[in-house]
């Protein structure tokens, strides 16, 4: 028994030396052997030295790359969620003025000047004069809001809060946006009339259907409705919509600059 034990022993430190052994020698001995006028003269050893090295090196480079594109993703986010806001609509009962929540959702800033844009049915409207009142959620407030525009055939409303220097994103292209391109998407969660979180999703262009490209997800909340939608430039390409199906679309930014022109 101790002998079979001794012969295990002896076999892992020769696979663990062994193991050890062949990563200074990709570390340290081959890349320097690479430059190494001997190996020159070797044909069969100079391929595979510098061939070993080439491998190397091209892990390296995609692990880098790898890295930078993560923190650029993570860059984008954070720039993203500034311009992000809540969108909830809440309906005044006759009796002691008693606001009830009617509908709430997500909008984004459009202008610096507090004009926010959102999904038309998280804003709805009534024929009675002043029985709904509507609010934009930023920076754990409620900030009163008033509708300056409707588009009723894209699900598009255009909201003015009263508020100034406000961050911004630029709008991108439209007819830019490609099946599998990757795409941020980011909504939030409301509770209490406050925004308790906001979902980001690494998302892609799954299809285009009737113009409306839809997105490769399905909803995780109704507050996803309104959503900002961006490429990895960091530009807007669109507001999220939430279909029958529970898919979600994506109105073109195209029809947001009709919108914020007229």
């Amino acid at each position: 028994m101790n002998s079979l034990f001794k012969w295990f022993a002896k076999l892992f430190l020769i696979m663990l030396m062994g193991a050890i052994g062949g990563i200074l020698a990709e570390q340290i001995v081959l890349p320097k052997l690479a430059n190494s006028s001997f190996v020159e003269k070797v044909s069969w050893l100079r391929r595979i030295v510098k061939d070993k090295v080439i491998i190397n090196n091209n892990i390296n480079k995609v692990e880098k790359i790898t890295i930078s594109e993560n923190k650029a993703i993570e860059n984008l986010v954070d720039r993203t969620k500034m311009v992000v806001v809540g969108v909830i609509s809440k309906k005044i009962q006759k009796s002691g003025g008693i606001e009830q929540l009617m509908t709430r959702g997500t909008g984004f800033v459009l202008t610096a000047d507090g004009i926010i844009i959102t999904a038309n049915n998280n804003v709805p409207s009534s024929k009675i004069p002043d029985s709904i009142r509507y609010y934009v959620l930023k920076d754990e407030k409620n900030i009163p809001a008033e509708i300056i525009k409707r588009d009723v055939v894209n699900n598009l409303a255009l909201l003015k809060i009263d508020d100034t220097n406000l961050p911004v994103l630029s709008l991108g292209n439209f007819e830019e946006v490609r099946l599998g391109q990757a795409i941020v998407l980011i909504g939030t969660e409301i509770k209490d009339d406050i925004i308790s979180n906001k979902f980001i999703n690494l998302t892609t262009v799954r299809s285009i259907d009737q113009g409306m490209p839809v997105l490769n997800l399905k909803q995780e909340s109704v507050s996803l409705n309104g959503g900002i939608l961006v490429n990895i430039n960091g530009e807007i390409v669109g507001l999220s919509l939430i279909d029958s199906f529970n898919n979600i679309k994506a109105v073109s930014v195209n029809k947001i600059r009709e919108l914020l022109n007229k």
